[in-house]
This record gives structure tokens, C-alpha cells and sequence, in this order.
């Protein structure tokens, strides 16, 4: 789940009735879910444009997996990446959309910046887990795996420098996020799992 930048909403996918992902929104507060993207395509992993009027999200519309956005209120959606891509988070300021490469969630794949406008995307990192980095004011944290082993690495924007923050992080999952003044960061981990034989 995303919230919506006013924090008055929360986005999110669900497999839902028909048994493919769907982007939907609900109020914060509670209420109804809208479903936004209503496609038999799989509608996954949304993040909201910084101005709150566009939902981003990855979508199997045109074969394997592209960044969209469609608007908040509802309408067409309209495709953003022409690569195979899986997540994408716009920048604090508006001006650009960061998006991981690839088709595989478990997979490392690059992390890319295309202005909102259109363009030729540039590579920012290699290694990236799909789902697993988060874009703030001053830079991006983002988990990387490389031999099997995860850690947690920084970009800062002013610098270019990548910087590594923790190492030997174990099985990390999906997703990642981190507090606005980037001081605190949070993932999930698998740290045991069981597995029953069943007669």
C-alpha cells in the first residue's frame, strides 16, 4: 500500500474477484475501495505522482510488465516505460520517475530515471531488488543483492556517490520504504519459514 501525498488515501493491489491484480484506492479514514484500473491485465504495485493526481503502477497490458499512470479520479491510463519494468516512485520534486527493469520480483534487475515528461530513461544502480527502494528528497535507498548477499545502499543526488548503509541483511522480500527525513528505513524479511508434509 501507497499513501496518496495529502494522506488522505491509500492505494493498493489485490487479486480481487476476477483473480488478476487491480489497482485500488480507499479513503484513510475507512470506507468503500474503489477499484481504479478495472483491466483483465495484472495491475500491480502503485505509488501516487507527488502532485496526488496520478496513480503510477506496473501493468501486463501490452505483454510483460510496463509502468502506467492513470489519474486518481479515474479514466485512461497511459503507458510510461517502453522496457519491462515492475515498481515506479516519482521524485520529490515531480520531474522525474525512477522505475526498477525486469519481470521478476526475486530478481535483481537496474534501477532507472526518466523525466515524468518523456524520454531516455538513465541508469541510476544495478542489482536492485524490483520492489525494494524508496525516493526522498536528498536521494534513494534501496536494497541491493549481488552473489546472494543483500544490503542496504544510498544514492545521494548532490554527490552521485552511492554509499552503503547495512550489509548481510538475509532473505529479504518485497517492498521497502523510509521515513521522510530518511532517517529511518524499513523492509521485510523471511527469517524462518515451514515447510509440512502431507499425507
Amino acid at each position: 500500500p501507497r499513501w496518496s501525498p495529502d494522506g488522505k488515501l491509500i492505494a493498493f493491489h489485490t487479486n480481487g474477484v476476477e483473480g488478476n491484480g487491480d489497482i485500488w484506492i480507499v479513503p484513510a479514514e475507512g470506507g468503500q475501495p474503489r477499484n481504479l484500473t478495472s483491466h483483465p491485465a495484472t495491475d500491480v504495485f502503485p505509488s501516487f505522482s507527488r502532485d496526488g493526481r496520478w496513480v503510477y503502477f506496473s501493468s501486463t497490458r501490452t505483454g510483460g510488465p510496463k509502468i502506467w499512470k492513470i489519474p486518481v479520479s479515474g479514466g485512461d491510463a497511459i503507458q510510461v516505460s517502453q522496457d519491462d519494468s515492475l515498481m515506479a516512485i516519482e521524485s520529490t520534486d515531480g520531474a522525474y520517475v525512477y522505475y526498477t527493469a525486469g519481470q521478476n520480483t526475486n530478481n535483481p534487475a537496474p534501477l532507472w530515471r526518466m523525466p515524468v515528461t518523456g524520454g531516455t530513461p538513465i541508469k541510476i544502480a544495478d542489482d536492485v531488488i524490483a520492489t525494494a527502494f524508496d525516493v526522498l528528497e536528498q536521494g534513494i535507498y534501496y536494497l541491493e543483492r549481488t552473489g546472494g548477499a543483500t544490503r542496504l545502499r544510498y544514492f545521494d543526488f548532490s554527490s552521485r556517490r552511492m554509499t552503503t548503509v547495512a550489509e548481510n541483511l538475509g532473505n529479504v522480500e518485497f517492498g521497502l520504504g523510509a521515513s521522510p527525513d530518511g532517517r529511518s528505513v524499513f523492509y521485510t524479511r523471511v527469517d524462518s519459514s515451514v515447510n509440512d508434509l502431507m499425507l
